[in-house]
C-alpha cells in the first residue's frame, strides 16, 4: 500500500513540471542578402550578414505545451539583440488564441515569421536572434539556443597624421602611418604626393621628405583598393608653419634734426629680403637700405618709426618696428615730477636722494638748487653731493645735503642729450627752517630705490620694501596728519600697490599692511612699467620697473 501511494506521488509531481512547460523551436530558417540566393543555417546556426544592407529572413516556429495546460491569449515575438548589454529588438509579433492549439497530445502550434534587418543595426562582433512565448499570466519561454548574427564590416582605413605643418626651410622626413582597421581582404594601396621625395616604406607606413626646403609640398594622399574597387581617399592636409623671427632694429637712442643715422638689423643673414619705410616721411625719410640696415636722415624734431618687412626664402614676411624720437628729450609732464622732496627740513638734516621718472632719450640730467629768503653770508646752502648748487647726472637719481641756511629753495632737472637740453621737469620747493624745527617726518626721507631689485627678468618677483617713515609728508596737510598717527596706526595702514604699462592700462591692483611685499604673479612680459604705492594719505611713491 506504502509503495502504491509512493509511486501515485512521483507521478503527480512529473505531471505538474510537465504541465508548465511551453517549449518554443525554431525550423527552416533561411535568409537572403541584397537579393542573392537564399542561405540555409543548421539550427541555432548564424546569419552571415556579410556587407549586405538588407537581408530579408524567414522560418516556422513550432510551440508545444502539456495536454491540457491553459495559457489563454498569449504572444509570439521574434527579437534580435545587438549585444548582450542591448535592448531587445522586436521584429515579428503574433497573438495567439486558446482555440489555435491543436487538441493533439501534447498540444501544439506552427506558425511562420518574416521580416528584414540591416546590417548596421549590428556590431562587428555579432548579435543574437531568437523567439520569446509569452502566456496571459506574463510567464516567457524562449528558444533553447539563439542564433547568431554576425556582419563583415566595410573596409575602413586610418591615416596618421592628417594635417602637417612644416617650417620654411625644414626637409625632414615624415613618417605617414595607415591601417586596414578590420583586416579587409585584397586591399592594396595608391599614393599621392606631389614635391615629396621618397625615402622608405614599410606595409603600413610610408616615409617622404620635402623636394624642397623653400617649396610647400602638396597634401599626401592614401588611396586604398579593395579588389579592385577604389575606397574613400584618405588625406594628410600640408600647411607651412607660421613665420616667427627675433630679429630687432638697433641704434642710437639719440637722432638729431638735420643728421644722418645707421640703423641696424639683427638675424639679417636669415631674410631673402628686406624692405625698410618710414611712414613719418616729414619727420625723417630714408636715405639708403640694404638687407641689414638702413640709412636716415632727420628732418625735424619728432616721433618717427622704422619699419621693416622681413621675407624668408619661402615668401612669407614679418613686419618689425622700432620708433626712435629726434631732438632733445620728451618730457612728459603729467609722469614727471622730482620725488624725495618734503615741504620742510630742519637745518643740517641728513643727506638724502631724489630722483625723477626715466625720460625716453636722455642720456643725462641737469640738477639745479636755487634760493631766496637765506641770509646772503651763509654758505652753508643746499648743495648737491659734489658740494655744488648744479650738478648733471647720467643716472635719473640725485643726492642733497640741507645744509645749515635757513630759507626757502628750489629744485629743478632738465633733461638733456647730444641734440641739448629739453624744458625743466616740474620744478620742487622746499623750506630750510632753525634747528628747533620738526623735521618732515621720524627717520630719513622716501628712499628712491623703493623696488629692492631693478630690473627683474620675467620669470623674477617683484619685492618692494615699504616702511612706515615712508608716509606722504610732502603737503602741510599730510604732515599734519602724519603726526597725529601712534606708531600701531602707522603700521597698520594698509597700502594698494597698482602696476601700469605705458600706455596707462591698470596691469594689477593689490592691498597689503606687510612693511616687505613680494608679487610674483604678475605674468609681465619684457618692457617698461609704472609702480604706484598710495595709501589713505596720498601717494607714496611712483616708480619704473624694467622687466627684461
Amino acid at each position: 500500500m506504502k509503495i502504491k501511494y509512493l509511486k501515485f506521488v512521483a507521478i503527480l509531481i512529473f505531471s505538474f513540471s510537465t504541465y508548465s512547460q511551453v517549449t518554443v523551436s525554431v525550423q527552416d530558417l533561411q535568409y537572403t542578402n541584397n537579393g542573392q540566393p537564399a542561405i540555409y543555417p543548421t539550427n541555432c546556426g548564424n546569419i552571415d550578414l556579410a556587407s549586405s544592407t538588407s537581408t530579408s529572413i524567414s522560418f516556422g516556429i513550432n510551440l508545444s505545451k502539456p495536454n491540457g495546460q491553459v495559457v489563454g491569449l498569449s504572444d509570439l515575438r521574434v527579437y534580435t539583440q545587438k549585444s548582450s548589454s542591448d535592448s531587445r529588438i522586436e521584429r515579428s509579433w503574433t497573438q495567439i488564441q486558446e482555440s489555435f492549439w491543436s487538441t493533439s497530445v501534447p498540444n501544439t502550434y506552427l506558425t511562420t515569421a518574416s521580416f528584414s534587418i540591416n546590417s548596421s543595426d549590428f556590431n562587428a562582433t555579432g548579435g543574437t536572434l531568437f523567439v520569446v512565448f509569452k502566456s496571459s499570466g506574463n510567464v516567457e519561454y524562449q528558444t533553447a539556443c539563439s542564433f547568431t548574427i554576425t556582419k563583415t564590416p566595410p573596409p575602413t582605413f586610418t591615416l596618421s597624421p592628417t594635417t602637417l605643418s612644416i617650417p620654411c626651410g625644414s626637409v625632414a622626413p615624415v613618417t605617414f602611418s595607415y591601417s586596414n582597421v578590420y583586416s579587409t581582404p585584397g586591399v592594396t594601396y595608391n599614393y599621392s604626393y606631389s614635391g615629396w621625395t621618397f625615402v622608405s616604406q614599410t606595409p603600413n607606413s610610408i616615409t617622404l621628405k620635402p623636394a624642397n626646403a623653400n617649396i610647400l609640398p602638396s597634401n599626401f594622399s592614401l588611396v586604398p583598393i579593395v579588389n579592385g574597387v577604389t575606397q574613400p581617399y584618405k588625406v594628410c592636409t600640408v600647411t607651412r608653419a607660421p613665420f616667427t623671427t627675433t630679429s630687432a632694429i638697433t641704434g642710437s637712442g639719440v637722432v638729431c634734426p638735420g643728421a644722418t643715422t645707421t640703423f641696424n638689423l639683427t638675424d639679417s643673414s636669415s631674410f631673402s629680403n628686406v624692405t625698410w619705410s618710414i611712414p613719418e616721411f616729414d619727420v625723417a625719410t630714408i636715405l639708403s637700405s640694404t638687407n641689414s640696415s638702413v640709412t636716415i636722415q632727420a628732418i625735424t624734431s619728432g616721433a618717427f618709426t622704422i619699419k621693416a618687412v622681413v621675407e624668408n626664402a619661402c615668401g612669407q614676411t614679418q613686419t618689425i618696428n622700432k620708433t626712435f624720437n629726434i631732438g632733445v628729450p620728451n618730457v612728459n609732464p603729467s609722469n614727471n615730477t622730482i620725488s624725495g622732496i618734503y615741504d620742510n627740513y630742519a637745518v643740517n638734516y641728513s643727506p638724502f636722494q631724489i630722483g625723477v621718472f626715466p625720460v625716453e632719450n636722455a642720456t643725462s640730467y641737469i640738477w639745479t638748487i636755487t634760493g631766496s629768503s637765506y641770509p646772503s653770508s651763509c654758505t652753508n646752502r643746499p648743495k648737491f653731493s659734489n658740494g655744488s648748487a648744479t650738478m648733471t647726472t647720467y643716472s635719473n637719481y640725485a643726492t642733497i645735503n640741507i645744509g645749515s641756511c635757513v630759507g626757502n629753495y628750489v629744485v629743478s632737472c632738465r633733461p638733456a642729450n647730444a641734440c641739448g637740453q629739453s624744458f625743466d621737469i616740474q620744478p620742487k620747493g622746499f623750506s630750510v627752517g632753525s634747528s628747533n624745527s620738526e623735521n618732515p617726518c621720524d627717520n630719513d626721507p622716501i628712499p628712491m630705490g623703493l623696488v629692492l631689485k631693478n630690473p627683474i627678468k620675467v620669470s623674477d618677483e617683484i619685492v618692494l620694501n615699504i616702511h612706515h617713515s615712508q608716509l606722504p609728508c610732502d603737503t602741510s596737510n599730510n604732515l599734519k596728519i602724519a603726526k597725529q598717527l601712534t606708531k600701531e596706526e602707522v603700521e597698520n595702514i594698509e597700502y594698494t600697490i597698482d602696476i601700469y604699462d605705458f600706455y596707462g592700462r591698470k596691469l594689477l591692483s593689490r592691498k597689503e599692511k606687510s612693511s616687505q611685499i613680494k608679487i610674483s604673479d604678475t605674468n609681465l612680459s619684457k618692457g617698461k612699467y609704472i609702480i604706484n604705492i598710495s595709501n589713505d594719505l596720498g601717494n607714496i611713491k611712483r616708480e619704473i620697473l624694467l622687466v627684461e
